[in-house]
């Protein structure tokens, strides 16, 4: 299929297939098959991290295709995201909605799901 580096350029894979899935309903999908198929699967975000996480022989998940905000809780003051937003796109849209985030990091491409796991 490819390479696949982290930024760092530290890691390496080489997965059989890399996805892009735009819906949870493809990401179910997606696990069945690799399920029935005894084929590991990896998620990757912005690939940021220095561990081996994303490294794998098999299926590279890439989540850069759920990214936003999903929904509001206006009186909790929280805010629901797909897991591959991007912490950069969310700013403008957290403003809108009268929200922010109370800490951000200097990087900012990561994706959320990535930052909050490492």
């Amino acid at each position: 299929m490819g390479a696949w580096r982290n930024w760092a350029g530290n890691l390496q894979a080489g997965p059989t297939n890399i996805v892009h899935p735009t819906s949870e309903a493809e990401i179910s999908a997606l696990l069945r098959h690799a399920a029935r198929e005894k084929e590991p699967v990896r998620v990757v975000g912005s690939g940021h991290s220095f561990t081996p996480l994303c490294v794998t022989n098999g299926t590279l998940m890439a989540l850069d295709g759920l990214q936003g905000i999903r929904a509001v809780d206006q009186a909790a003051q929280t805010a629901r995201m797909y897991a591959g937003t991007k912490i950069s796109h969310l700013g403008e849209p957290l403003l809108q909605a009268g929200l922010a985030l109370p800490n951000q990091g200097d990087i900012d491409y990561q994706a959320l799901a990535g930052a909050v796991s490492t």
